[in-house]
């Protein structure tokens, strides 16, 4: 007898510990990613002589369950402790990061052979044929329309893009109406907010080095543009022997929906303009403005943040399941277990 089948959308964090577990249990997965890389905002991009993590910075580790998978990345060597100096000191558990950069935590999960890189799922039917398949996926790759068909569907994308995919389904079949409607009330009540993110590098020699490696904004300065400022370079295994210090800079939430649509170069100058006040450091604003790079994450924070909620949602009567850090809490651990959960009800009713 075949193995049941399950088609995972989104290879973030929570989708690929979602595709791991399933995988142990002997199920036969399949992870759609519309992008080229893995980890979702667990990102590193290369520019220049350095390294840049523009999406998530770091993270901590509280449950069991996650501890292990940290543990699992320390031996493997793509995860290390960093402890960097913070302008504004906090008490907080141990920060994490991936090594050499933050993409190396999709790595810990030794998927590669289960994703379909830069395929962009369209549409997802439920088909009422006996025999087949109940699920058939819609998506395009290599510019092409292609169809699959699983038993189990596992939403692994933030909450709004999960809608529109629920959305369309319900459009197209509307039988699942009933079905799909309550869940769509439930993303309803997530609200994602944006961040925009530049990079880009100084030269220590010109500009002297700084007292600190991290300014992690409170939000109750009066400063409400830029939330994490982060010498990247401070992390463990970004060193080189280059005078250069690379920088990523990430706005405030607020600030970031406020100037949501905002012309890039502005955002860019804004930001760079802030970096220096906050920093002190001296940089050349125009030639920042050319060399920088800029990223606008469209959905980087949900609001409230509960870490009480549901960590995640399953229909058993369809097969169909959404999981998140968005369910929760926007941290990296958050999105591990939410993965981790839905697999655990997929499981009990399968």
């Amino acid at each position: 007898m075949c193995a049941a089948s399950v088609a995972i959308v989104g290879a973030g964090i929570a989708g690929l510990a979602c595709a791991k577990e399933l995988q142990t249990a002997g199920l036969s997965v399949q992870v759609f990613e519309k992008s080229r890389g893995l980890g979702g905002r667990s990102a590193t991009r290369f520019a220049s002589l350095s390294k840049f993590d523009h999406g998530a910075q770091f993270f901590t580790a509280r449950s069991k369950n996650f501890l292990d998978w940290v543990d699992a990345g320390l031996q493997m060597g793509l995860i290390a402790s960093w402890q960097p100096r913070l302008r504004y000191e906090r008490e907080a558990p141990q920060w994490y990061v991936g090594v050499p950069g933050m993409s190396s935590l999709a790595r810990v999960f030794q998927l590669d052979e289960l994703v379909q890189r830069e395929a962009l799922v369209l549409q997802i039917e439920r088909i009422e044929t006996p025999g087949q398949m109940p699920w058939r996926l819609t998506y395009e790759k290599n510019q092409q329309l292609q169809v699959a068909t699983f038993d189990f569907v596992i939403l692994a994308i933030p909450g709004p893009q999960a809608a529109q995919l629920l959305q369309k389904s319900i459009a197209n079949q509307p039988t699942l109406d009933g079905a799909l409607t309550a869940l769509l009330q439930k993303l309803s009540c997530k609200t994602m907010l944006p961040c925009w993110a530049i990079w880009f590098e100084t030269n220590r020699d010109l500009l002297g080095d700084t007292k600190y490696d991290v300014w992690q904004i409170p939000e109750d300065l009066e400063n409400n543009q830029i939330r994490w400022i982060a010498k990247n370079n401070s992390k463990p295994f970004r060193e080189d022997k280059s005078s250069l210090d690379s920088w990523v800079v990430q706005a405030s939430p607020e600030w970031s929906l406020e100037h949501l649509a905002e012309d890039p170069l502005v955002i860019k100058r804004e930001l760079l303009s802030a970096f220096a006040k906050v920093t002190g450091l001296e940089i050349d604003l125009l030639r920042l403005e050319r060399e920088s790079f800029i990223q606008r994450w469209r959905y980087a924070r949900v609001v409230p943040q509960d870490p009480t909620a549901e960590v995640s949602y399953y229909l058993e009567h369809i097969g169909l399941g959404v999981c998140g850090d968005y369910f929760s809490a926007s941290r990296i651990e958050n999105a591990y277990l939410s993965g981790i959960h839905v697999t655990k009800q997929l499981l009990s009713n399968t």
